[in-house]
């Protein structure tokens, strides 16, 4: 019997339909996304919300009643936050902090380094508190460029011309090979974040104005400039916006030493309060 003759003598009606029911649904694409400057005190919430959930699941920080996560020299009206959102869902945060009387977050570790810089007269910045939501596709260095340079142009605007970060010593060669950050600081361990690794890295903001070979990602921000009206409606903390928040009480908390690292039920004697965050006070001024 031929191929053809076999082909013939099947009978189609035989042949039971498919059942579908246990099917895997198709995904929906992802909603598309898009960068703000946080303009609401929800915004901020929603924002330190998601940074306190990315800490906590990467075991960086303890879990608390606050269920949010910032530092106090970050509330203050030299800070800016952004966010990514798909719909009304913030799915990424980044926040940067201007200098001024509270110091910078990283004083805690890097004072030394950083009061080297302020004697020079170099009036400086930080960027930190970033975070992305678990659901969220990993984003490449375009996306990182395209985020990190509302913080830049923040601070840029606002007359910094020094930015601090602190990162883990395994991602510092990025910043320095495709942003032109450079080592400022010896590693250490930083107490805030269960006293993981981190090196201080510093970018001197007059590479945006400069016409020199640059790296891809400090190209990417020369060429895609964000003028001082992208901030004009940036939140602004004052006593009064944050009056109906937890964030008052979760500076008298942090400023009555539950933020430190070796803090364990075991370890919950009574401490002595101290007066309240310098934070609140600079926030209020």
């Amino acid at each position: 019997m031929t191929a053809t003759t076999i082909a013939h003598t099947i009978d189609t009606t035989t042949v039971p339909p498919i059942d579908d029911t246990f099917a895997l649904p198709i995904p929906a694409a992802p909603a598309p996304s898009r960068i703000e400057v946080a303009q609401s005190v929800d915004d901020i919430m929603d924002a330190w919300r998601l940074v306190y959930e990315s800490y906590r699941a990467k075991g960086l920080i303890a879990s608390h009643r606050f269920r949010c996560h910032t530092a106090p020299e970050a509330i203050q009206r030299g800070t800016t936050v952004t966010v990514k959102k798909r719909g009304d869902r913030t799915v990424a945060s980044i926040s940067c902090y201007r200098d001024g009387r509270q110091g910078l977050p990283l004083d805690k570790v890097y004072k030394a380094d950083l009061d080297e810089l302020r004697k020079q007269g170099h009036r400086l910045g930080e960027i930190g508190l970033f975070a992305e939501h678990e659901d969220e596709p990993g984003c490449g260095p375009r996306d990182l460029f395209a985020f990190m340079r509302y913080p830049i142009f923040a601070l840029h605007h606002q007359n910094v011309d020094q930015v601090v970060i602190g990162v883990h010593p395994r991602h510092a060669a990025f910043y320095r090979g495709m942003l032109g950050f450079v080592t400022a600081g010896a590693t250490q361990r930083y107490s805030v974040v269960r006293n993981n690794p981190v090196v201080l890295l510093r970018f001197d903001l007059s590479k945006l104005e400069s016409s020199a070979p640059a790296p891809r990602g400090l190209r990417y921000w020369r060429e895609h400039r964000l003028e001082p009206e992208t901030f004009e409606n940036r939140f602004e903390f004052t006593k009064r916006k944050l009056a109906n928040t937890s964030l008052p009480a979760y500076l008298e908390w942090l400023a009555n030493g539950q933020e430190s690292d070796t803090f364990t039920l075991a370890d919950s004697k009574p401490r002595p309060k101290r007066a309240a965050s310098h934070a609140l006070v600079a926030a209020c001024a």
